[in-house]
């Protein structure tokens, strides 16, 4: 874990940044556990959730994507990436 999350375990947004550096590694499963911290913290985190089903879609992991998929949507039916 990293200092920063260490000091604040409760920040969502250092749970949502260490996971998008492991997906960039191609640490998809460590990565996943990070958005689930990240989300946990704050269920409404948009970002996390797409970027969760985005590392789950590269896991092989498709039906466990789409959920994290509609997930994003349903908390911002406007979240335009998620129909991309």
């Amino acid at each position: 874990m990293t200092r920063s999350l260490d000091l604040k375990p409760q920040n969502a947004n250092g749970w949502y940044d260490r996971a998008i550096a492991l997906t960039e590694l191609g640490r998809y499963e460590e990565a996943v556990a990070s958005y689930d911290r990240a989300i946990t913290i704050n269920g409404k985190f948009t970002h996390a959730w797409f970027d969760k089903g985005i590392a789950l879609t590269r896991l092989g992991k498709d039906t466990e994507a789409i959920q994290a998929f509609e997930s994003t949507i349903a908390i911002d039916p406007r979240f335009t990436s998620a129909f991309l």
